[in-house]
């Protein structure tokens, strides 16, 4: 809101614009709403306010804005103090950005170039005094990065490969908001030449920069060589700064044509319709996701009681010196933030820094052997007919990032092959497996649910059980690995 009412002026249309861009998240990719209304899958666009998606990016993502705010403060100020004042915080905020969020602090460095670049083609008479207005911003900003490159330095070696670090040079155009960005190049050209935008005007420029930062942002690899996981700008980022840009963009196309504000109608109309848009995706969303999401409050129970067994058990025990078992993945997923026992997997586990590669396959072996998975009715040209928690396991083991092609530039779908062999190599798993491997990685705890029917056959094999402790529709077992 403050950052539309600075470059607007007008408080009434920075309200509507900010219900617009935050509401209207999932129509930064276009196809989100539709996959919505119809029932189709929407994993992998968050489509329901994405912005709030998690601590992250929902933490840090107003420094985004306060950051673009101050800049515009900076470069438009008419007292050198108020252009200094908000330069010097426009640098604090990028460097606290900087340390929050990877996806956040590239993009607003990459918006800033756009800002940079517009003002020096654009307004050159005004160039020498942008720039020394930005002057503290862009210091605060460069100081803030060797620290943080120096820890990034510091990252296990598994790390890039885990986070699907691509290294490539080829350029990618196949982001939506990319699409939405290149639409509103064309409305601009289309508009300078009838001269119904003034592109010299510091509201112009920054509508520019944010239509142009997309397509930086997406393809900034042809100059780095490198690219890491463009999802998550595509998700919680890009979409936003082309929503403003498109909001800048109706503001200067109206007031050029018309000279006056939009009225107070139009903007009650924007304001409702995309609040109720909001409304829309949240329930839609939370009614499909209400039995998981029903399922993970009640596992937090599990989590607590596994918290209360750290808390009393004696000094030689600690909690990393135990491990659990989760037979549903999801429930793995969220324990790590309520209980300090670490999980046997979790669809997460690829990402935890020092993880190798192997380690993680090991870890989903036993997982499918210990819950009685048996790869033998398996048809890897018929992967969709399993239910979500194998699918996702066998995805897994063929390699972290295969479930979509927005994950990475470089990315190969399942091949039928690899699956075979991945197949054959867990038969042999199975097949081999003794007291010894076993004894690599006891576990302490087994935590299921009434309505999986695991098969335990394996896991009693070299674990001994106790009877279980009832927690809602949940047993905890304690287990130790048999003499």
């Amino acid at each position: 809101f403050w950052l539309m009412r600075l470059m607007t002026s007008d408080d009434r249309l920075a309200a509507a614009a900010t219900l617009f861009i935050l509401c209207l998240g999932t129509f930064g990719i276009v196809y989100g709403p539709v996959r919505l209304l119809f029932g189709l899958d929407t994993t992998y666009n968050f489509s329901h306010l994405p912005f709030l998606r998690r601590y992250q990016p929902a933490a840090p993502f107003a420094l985004l804005f306060v950051f673009c705010a101050l800049v515009w403060r900076a470069l438009t100020a008419e007292q050198d103090r108020d252009a200094w004042l908000s330069s010097l915080f426009g640098g604090l905020t990028f460097a606290a950005l900087v340390f929050s969020y990877f996806y956040l602090w590239t993009a607003a460095a990459a918006w800033l170039a756009c800002v940079t670049l517009g003002w020096l083609l654009l307004r050159p008479d005004k160039f020498r005094r942008g720039i020394k207005a930005l002057s503290l911003t862009l210091l605060l900003s460069l100081a803030s990065l060797p620290p943080y490159f120096y820890l990034v330095a510091q990252r296990a070696p598994t790390m890039d490969t885990m986070q699907l670090l691509a290294l490539t040079h080829a350029p990618d155009f196949s982001r939506s908001s990319e699409r939405l960005s290149l639409l509103l190049m064309l409305v601009f050209v289309y508009a300078l030449r009838r001269g119904r935008v003034m592109m010299k005007s510091p509201l112009a420029i920054f509508a520019l920069s944010f239509a142009l930062a997309p397509l930086l942002i997406f393809n900034q690899q042809i100059i780095t060589g490198r690219s890491l996981q463009p999802l998550h700008y595509e998700m919680y980022v890009t979409k936003y700064l082309t929503l403003v840009a498109l909001a800048l963009t109706v503001v200067l196309l109206r007031r050029v044509r018309e000279q006056s504000r939009l009225s107070t109608r139009a903007l009650a109309v924007v304001a409702f319709v995309s609040f109720g848009w909001g409304i829309t995706e949240t329930v839609i969303a939370t009614e499909r996701t209400l039995q998981a999401t029903l399922g993970r409050d009640e596992a937090r129970h599990v989590a607590a009681r596994l918290a209360d067994i750290s808390r009393h058990a004696p000094n030689s025990q600690p909690a990393l010196d135990t491990l659990v078992l989760y037979t549903n993945i999801a429930y793995a997923d969220a324990a790590p933030a309520l209980c300090p026992q670490p999980v046997l997997w979790s669809p997460h586990t690829p990402a935890f820094s020092g993880v190798t590669w192997q380690e993680n396959k090991e870890r989903i072996y036993r997982l499918l052997y210990f819950t009685g998975f048996d790869e033998t009715g398996v048809d890897e040209y018929e992967l969709e007919k399993l239910d979500y928690q194998k699918l996702f396991l066998l995805r897994s083991l063929v390699g972290w990032g295969h479930a979509n092609a927005a994950w990475t530039v470089n990315w190969q779908p399942i091949k039928p092959e690899e699956l075979r062999e991945e197949l054959r190599n867990y038969a042999g798993y199975r097949a081999s497996f003794d007291r010894e491997r076993a004894a690599q990685l006891p576990l302490s705890y087994v935590v299921t649910s009434d309505e999986e029917g695991v098969d335990f056959r394996n896991l009693d094999r070299w674990h001994e059980r106790d009877a279980g402790e009832r927690i809602g529709k949940f047993m905890l077992y304690r287990v130790r690995l048999k003499p």
